[in-house]
């Protein structure tokens, strides 16, 4: 997801090394249950693939906001979760989560 450095959230971890161009089907080694982690602020998203390398999972990408800035892995609050099956549609749902975040972190700054 190198596009992603010009979004509005901050790569964590990526693991997601797909080949657009060939089917899912024949990349199942690559999609994890955790691929990918990035981060605006207290926002978090996940990028995953449920079930584990199965040929009829999908990606799921969770945007949750954590308790403490800083904690990667501790628990979130669950914001909201969109679902896909193509590398494309996944792409342009990342990119729509890192807005959402972007906006929810500016609405949670106190007005000075």
């Amino acid at each position: 997801m190198n596009d992603a450095m010009a979004w509005p959230a901050r790569l964590l971890s990526d693991d997601l090394i797909l080949d657009p161009m060939a089917p899912i089907e024949g990349q199942l080694d690559k999609l994890g249950e955790k691929i990918s982690l990035a981060f605006h602020g207290k926002y978090r998203i996940q990028v995953g693939w449920l079930p584990p390398h199965s040929p009829t999972g999908e990606f799921i990408l969770t945007l949750g906001r954590v308790s403490n800035l800083g904690d990667f892995e501790g628990p979130v609050e669950y914001v909201t979760e969109k679902r896909c099956r193509s590398s494309a549609d996944m792409l342009d749902l990342f990119k729509s989560l890192a807005v959402q975040a972007k906006q929810l972190e500016e609405s949670d700054m106190p007005e000075t």
